[in-house]
């Protein structure tokens, strides 16, 4: 089935989305909207410049899968809220959207698992509740991955935010900035066939996921002599909040290996 899939790259699919946007959810009443909102954005950009190459759009190109890891705040109700709201109207033409929920704790990379498996689409883009995507981030890509022959995913720069402060971040090493473009899922968007046959996230991993994920990633993409890729544009905000994974990790990104 694999082989087959690697035979039929360019074949458009027209009848479900482009794209699903997994956020993983956990106790983010406070930043999730925002990282809904620029979803939203870049999502509604990327329906007008399909719209100037195409005669008719027949389903919404961006698909939204929230998932809800056993938050004990108001995230459930914020992203049910907003989900209702742009299906029922408001962005329904370019972004159609899902909640799922997890009752007990699963962690960000089973709860993306899960929400990869919810959707349907040709490919899959990652977010954070506390991050956000930068106006044109799906548009890049879509065109990006139209030009990459044989490609089985395409990451973008990064942009390191204060999200307190609300000014760009300082302090990290340059070698840890390019490992966290390298690494983290905010930034890529991966073929959904790539996303199975490497089989999702490991799931029995408290920190390390990300990087055990492109290394996937990475190896099929060499094994199978696909390409993985980067645009050279910042797309995509990454942002440092009390505790987040960021903050949690400053003190090693500060300093060189």
């Amino acid at each position: 089935e694999f082989w087959e899939w690697t035979r039929r790259f360019n074949e458009p699919v027209e009848s479900i989305p482009w794209v699903s946007v997994v956020v993983p959810i956990h106790n983010a009443e406070r930043t999730l909207r925002a990282s809904m909102e620029s979803v939203n954005r870049t999502a509604h950009l990327l329906y007008q410049s399909m719209a100037r190459d195409r005669k008719s759009i027949d389903v919404a190109p961006t698909q939204l899968v929230l998932v809800d890891d056993s938050s004990q705040d108001a995230s459930l109700d914020i992203a049910k809220d907003f989900i209702q709201k742009c299906n029922e109207g408001g962005c329904k033409s370019w972004l159609s959207g899902k909640v799922v929920q997890s009752a007990d704790k699963i962690g960000a990379g089973a709860a993306r698992n899960l929400g990869v498996d919810s959707g349907h689409s040709t490919y899959i883009a990652f977010l954070d509740g506390d991050d956000i995507f930068l106006e044109g981030h799906l548009v890049m890509q879509w065109k990006g991955h139209q030009k990459l022959d044989r490609g089985v995913a395409l990451r973008s720069r990064v942009e390191l935010w204060d999200g307190v402060k609300d000014t760009p971040l300082t302090g990290v090493a340059p070698k840890w900035k390019s490992a966290i473009e390298n690494s983290i899922p905010m930034n890529l968007v991966v073929r959904r066939q790539a996303h199975e046959c490497v089989r999702g996230y490991p799931t029995t991993m408290d920190v390390g996921e990300d990087f055990i994920y492109a290394q996937k990633l990475q190896t099929l993409a060499l094994h199978l002599q696909l390409k993985m890729a980067f645009i050279e544009s910042t797309t995509v905000r990454y942002n440092r909040y009390p505790g987040n994974s960021l903050d949690r990790q400053m003190d090693k990104f500060s300093k060189d290996w």
